[in-house]
């Protein structure tokens, strides 16, 4: 069903059949729906209910859209911090598994009422992995100066961290159950710690449909295990490929 659209969703005719074939369907309603890749897996309620599409316009409320194999929502811009980055953080028990470009000592402001310093996210990553969580934290770029000094003088329980210059991919994997993707960096401006005038624009999709997770997670995996470095044509650019901190 589809649910929690809120009042900034637009609906008109779309004139398509009923019976929706993929050449029929417009395609503003194929990106709604994009992360569907068939017509028949469909929600009935999408190409059947009065052959009406519907387009998001605004930031808020997030798009949500489930059936009965899961759910996407839609995640825009001060929304990460929340519902994507606290969100992982809170829910996860076994492991979080984290791709990005970018990599820097975030800070994410106070929780508590009354708290008046930002925690650094290796310290909440700390917390994390003394509870028993395995964390990867796949990324391209160098980690920033102020991070390397933090990981040298502490470094998270449970975190391991490796670089591959191709990953270009944002990703935060909870459990093998929940997953954000989009286009958010594992930074202040990327997931929204830093004020609404001074974040980046993002957007991307938080899901916990396996069939979207799992192949994701598998492209992810290879990358992580070195799987694809015999292969990669990139090899002059990259000395040491897996690069771990040097700490």
């Amino acid at each position: 069903m589809i649910a929690d659209v809120g009042p900034r969703i637009l609906f008109w005719q779309a004139g398509f059949p009923s019976g929706g074939t993929d050449a029929s369907i417009p395609s503003v309603l194929k990106l709604w729906v994009g992360c569907l890749s068939e017509p028949a897996n469909w929600p009935s309620q999408i190409t059947n209910a009065e052959n009406h599409a519907a387009f998001s316009l605004g930031s808020r409320p997030p798009v949500r859209m489930a059936d009965e194999t899961g759910m996407i929502r839609l995640v825009l811009n001060d929304q990460h911090l929340e519902e994507v980055l606290l969100a992982s953080l809170d829910e996860c028990r076994h492991r979080l598994f984290i791709a990005t470009a970018d990599v820097k000592d975030l800070h994410i402001p106070p929780r508590r009422e009354g708290a008046r310093r930002a925690r650094s996210i290796m310290t909440v990553l700390n917390q994390l992995g003394q509870r028993g969580v395995e964390i990867h934290l796949l990324h391209s770029g160098v980690p920033s100066g102020p991070l390397l000094k933090r990981l040298k003088a502490v470094l998270p329980a449970g975190l391991t961290m490796r670089r591959c210059m191709r990953i270009h991919a944002k990703a935060f994997i909870v459990d093998g159950r929940r997953m954000y993707l989009g286009s958010a960096n594992f930074t202040g401006a990327g997931l929204g710690a830093k004020s609404a005038r001074r974040r980046n624009f993002e957007a991307g999709i938080w899901t916990d449909q396996t069939d979207m997770i799992d192949p994701v997670l598998d492209m992810l995996e290879e990358i992580w295990n070195g799987s694809l470095c015999r292969s990669c044509g990139r090899k002059i650019h990259c000395p040491q490929p897996l690069e771990e901190p040097d700490l």
